[in-house]
């Protein structure tokens, strides 16, 4: 009980650690969560600020989530314990104590933690996002596409159940985040028109 409680804390203050935030405030001295979409993670850095102050936000919160997912994997041994880490990893990307609990959308924290486990499925996911990204041009819309792969590619390789819940979870979460940018496509659109 001890170990599942150090691990939610541990993994809730590393997540909250909001590597775009810190980044924008230091080189540009300007909040990330006022620009933009008023989110810190990468995304909202790159089309704001470039490319390599957001891919090096992008890395960070990646890397976060793998640390803290294969630190606790290696100090218990226990694949629950190692996400239950990881999840509130992800929850203080998205709700950082330190940022009065407005942080980002945590799809890199997630990706750094299912990497740990899932790294086989995921350099797959990312070839096949890379071919479909070079032949369709629409970047965002070729992700959904490549992860709606995981869950198929977590059965392949013989993940557990609890892996195969957690990328049917992401495949979810990003159609759900797919719909909403379609929704406000067609806004933009029509409002253009108008």
């Amino acid at each position: 009980m001890l170990e599942i409680i150090l691990a939610i804390i541990s993994g809730y203050l590393v997540g909250s650690i909001s590597f775009g935030y810190i980044l924008v405030k230091l080189f540009h001295k300007k909040d990330i969560r006022t620009i933009g979409e008023k989110i810190t993670g990468g995304t909202n850095v790159i089309k704001n600020f470039g490319k390599p102050l957001g891919v090096t936000a992008a890395l960070l919160d990646i890397l976060k989530g793998l640390l803290v997912v294969s630190l606790w994997f290696k100090l218990t041994g226990s694949e629950w314990i190692a996400v239950i880490a990881g999840v509130s990893a992800l929850l203080g990307h998205i709700f950082p104590v330190f940022l009065n609990f407005r942080g980002g959308k945590g799809q890199s924290v997630a990706i750094g933690g299912l990497f740990f486990f899932l790294h086989k499925e995921l350099l797959i996911i990312l070839m096949i996002w890379a071919v479909l990204s070079f032949l369709i041009k629409k970047v965002y819309f070729c992700g959904t596409i490549a992860i709606s792969t995981f869950p198929f590619l977590s059965i392949y390789f013989g993940q557990s159940i609890l892996m195969l819940f957690l990328t049917i979870v992401m495949v979810v979460l990003r159609w759900v985040a797919q719909v909403k940018a379609f929704k406000s496509m067609k806004y933009a659109e029509i409002s253009h028109r108008e």
